[in-house]
């Protein structure tokens, strides 16, 4: 908006799109101004919760890029941005089926172009995994984390953020406080709570222990930690307040650390203290 700086939001960023779709909507439909525009109007579309719209506009927008773009310098950025806003739309219609095979023909593809510490193939492996449990295939999820997990160590320091990451995501298809529907084993929420452990000790060697992934890290360990005690499996107990998250800083944390491997031998402390 020219009067506030502000970007534009809910229909009037729609209305915008469309203007600026119909500007360059006369030009060849392989004019890169062109193809910005389509991509803008979905987007706009699907902000606004116009998912089914969005789609058909995402749609239109790959068949071109896979025609006329043989003749563009760059086609696999726009390619790869494209079919991730077309799995987002099929997330959010509920068409589960739909998104699975794409995040499955999605991974194969980059898996195929780039090597395994590619942040490109961890991405894909990310959101094949979540579709994996979105779809309810939470044993096929399961080995497929670990299995991609297990390549990844082979190329990648055990503190690196991507094995940090990766290790979050294999604890998460061993327990999800999100997922209330889910039965667990206890067996699965205790090697969900090493995992997590294991990460946020990477996660704090690697960003620090302010950083916002150490803190989610600590908040995925604090909500499997109150499933491992039978407090609250579905999760319940996490919404009824905030979690305190730690924000010491390296120093302090391994001064806390060493008390609590000196002191008294108390339970609790040797959890919160030697253990991560």
């Amino acid at each position: 908006c020219k009067g506030c700086t502000q970007e534009f939001q809910g229909a009037a960023k729609v209305a915008a799109a469309r203007l600026c779709w119909k500007e360059y909507a006369g030009r060849h439909e392989s004019d890169q101004l062109r193809c910005w525009a389509t991509e803008a109007l979905g987007c706009a579309l699907y902000a606004d919760g116009q998912y089914e719209d969005a789609r058909d506009t995402f749609l239109a927008h790959l068949k071109v890029i896979k025609s006329a773009g043989v003749n563009w310098q760059d086609t696999e950025t726009p390619l790869a941005m494209t079919r991730e806003n077309l799995a987002k739309c099929a997330h959010a219609l509920g068409r589960l089926d739909e998104l699975l095979a794409m995040r499955r023909e999605m991974y194969a593809e980059t898996q195929a172009k780039h090597f395994v510490t590619d942040q490109r193939t961890i991405d894909a492996a990310l959101n094949l995994a979540s579709a994996l449990l979105s779809s309810d295939e939470t044993e096929e999820a399961q080995k497929f984390c670990r299995e991609t997990l297990r390549k990844l160590k082979r190329g990648c320091p055990p503190n690196d953020a991507r094995v940090v990451t990766l290790t979050c995501a294999l604890a998460q298809t061993l327990y999800d406080p999100a997922a209330q529907d889910r039965e667990y084993l206890m067996a699965d929420v205790q090697e969900a709570e090493t995992l997590l452990m294991e990460a946020l000790q990477a996660s704090r060697q690697a960003f620090g222990a302010a950083h916002t992934q150490t803190a989610r890290v600590r908040q995925e360990l604090d909500a499997v930690r109150a499933a491992r005690k039978g407090d609250a499996v579905d999760g319940s107990k996490l919404e009824r307040g905030p979690i305190v998250l730690d924000k010491a800083d390296d120093g302090d944390e391994k001064a806390a650390s060493s008390n609590a491997a000196e002191g008294d031998g108390k339970e609790e402390a040797n959890e919160e203290g030697a253990s991560i």
